[in-house]
């Protein structure tokens, strides 16, 4: 079964760098953005199963980028915001994922 590809957003390099290796290191496969413009072009070409987008980028705000691929009927990725603890702190984390996906576990 090939590995699920999860696009990682988020602007700060140390946080993304560290996801992506704890991520590749469960054995998925990831792809990078630093901010919104850049993950809407990479979910248009690579189309992730996984999108993780941070709460605040540069270009507009994780929750402005949720929003507007929740109305981008060619992506066909159901959007859902959860809040995670992340090292005694809680993260606000938007998520995309591809339906087929949820529908497996």
């Amino acid at each position: 079964m090939p590995s699920s590809r999860i696009l990682i957003v988020q602007d700060e390099a140390p946080i993304r760098e560290m996801i992506v290796f704890h991520l590749s290191r469960a054995g998925y496969d990831t792809i990078e953005a630093a901010d919104c413009r850049a993950a809407r072009e990479l979910l248009a070409d690579e189309q992730p199963d996984l999108a993780l987008i941070d709460w605040m980028l540069p270009d507009m705000s994780g929750l402005e980028l949720t929003r507007m691929l929740k109305r981008d009927d060619l992506l066909a990725l159901p959007v859902r915001n959860r809040i995670l603890p992340s090292a005694g702190v809680v993260t606000k984390v938007q998520y995309c994922c591809n339906a087929s996906e949820t529908e497996q576990r």
